[in-house]
């Protein structure tokens, strides 16, 4: 009877892949103990059928072994969801973890651990938090927004009430497909794997798009001083940029288009100064685009292709995914 554990272990993996659920430990513990007790017999019964069998009962242990925790996930990770696809408000316990040249659904740019809250605070609370945080570490991740897939975008798993009772304090962050969709490569560029001239390139360019993920949710007229609040932050951001791409010595192949970029930054950025001031909404917007129609995308891909960066314009967040 002893390989009756072994058959029913690897009938419980095939339904935890299928079904996402938990046991996977248990299941793997049935087969190794059922296999101990089971060896000497499979020597009698060394045939075709017993060789298809093992081969079964390997791949099933190692596909199983590839699951992890959401709390094990690491930055660099690459992963697949046993349900098929993210989707927000999801709870999930477990993910299968694959390299990332080949189809996944989503990578992990980095964590944090919650801290200054005893009881669970809600996700309402936990929410802001992750979101904010994890923008930071995406970028710092991906720093270059330009080869993130059409397909990708943030995302982020943050402690349930449960997990919080048994002392999870832990966010992951990352990106994601919506739907199941796969991508493979990883979008991983940091100071790991970029030189010194791409990342003082994109570190500038970062300033950019930090400033212009802080535009109010509301409309103008429910957010008059958040609007101009805003003009104020991006034309200090701008002017950062600036002074970043003039701060360092470029070599002569992006040389010109660099100083190009940054006299197109400095005219934004006086644009946005205006915007700051407007003292009404069709004022505010008719600097703001001012401001975005010197901002020349062709600059950009010149100095792109001089460094040897993705040349392929980045879709909009409201046109991802």
């Amino acid at each position: 009877m002893p390989p009756l554990g072994m058959i029913l272990g690897v009938v419980a993996l095939r339904q935890i892949r299928r079904r996402g659920q938990r046991g996977k430990g248990m299941a793997i513990t049935g087969i190794a103990l059922s296999a101990v007790s089971t060896l000497l017999i499979a020597l009698f019964f060394a045939t075709g059928a017993a060789s298809d069998f093992w081969k079964e009962v390997e791949e099933a242990a190692d596909e199983a072994a590839s699951y992890q925790t959401v709390g094990d996930l690491r930055k660099g990770d690459c992963y697949n969801l046993p349900g098929g696809g993210t989707s927000d408000g999801t709870e999930v316990s477990e993910i299968q973890v694959v390299d990332c040249a080949k189809p996944h659904e989503a990578e992990i740019t980095g964590g944090f651990k919650i801290t200054g809250f005893g009881k669970f605070p809600g996700e309402s609370v936990l929410e802001p938090i992750a979101e904010r945080r994890c923008d930071d570490i995406d970028t710092a991740y991906a720093m270059d927004a330009w080869a993130i897939p059409a397909t990708m975008s943030g995302y982020y798993y943050i402690p349930t009430k449960e997990s919080w009772s048994t002392g999870d304090r832990r966010v992951s962050c990352g990106y994601a497909t919506e739907g199941g969709r796969k991508t493979s490569g990883s979008i991983r560029r940091d100071a790991g794997n970029l030189n010194t001239d791409q990342a003082g390139y994109l570190t500038a360019e970062n300033k950019l798009l930090k400033a212009a993920y802080e535009e109010p949710e509301k409309d103008f007229p429910q957010a008059v001083a958040g609007h101009l609040a805003w003009a104020k932050v991006t034309s200090s951001a701008m002017g950062e940029a600036s002074a970043a791409l003039r701060g360092r010595t470029w070599p002569g192949v992006v040389a010109a288009a660099v100083e190009k970029r940054a006299g197109e930054i400095d005219k934004a950025r006086a644009a946005w100064s205006k915007a700051a001031t407007a003292k009404d909404e069709d004022t505010f917007w008719e600097h703001v685009f001012e401001a975005e129609a010197v901002l020349n995308v062709k600059t950009e891909k010149t100095i792109r292709q001089g460094l040897k960066l993705s040349t392929a314009e980045p879709v909009q967040d409201e046109e991802r995914a």
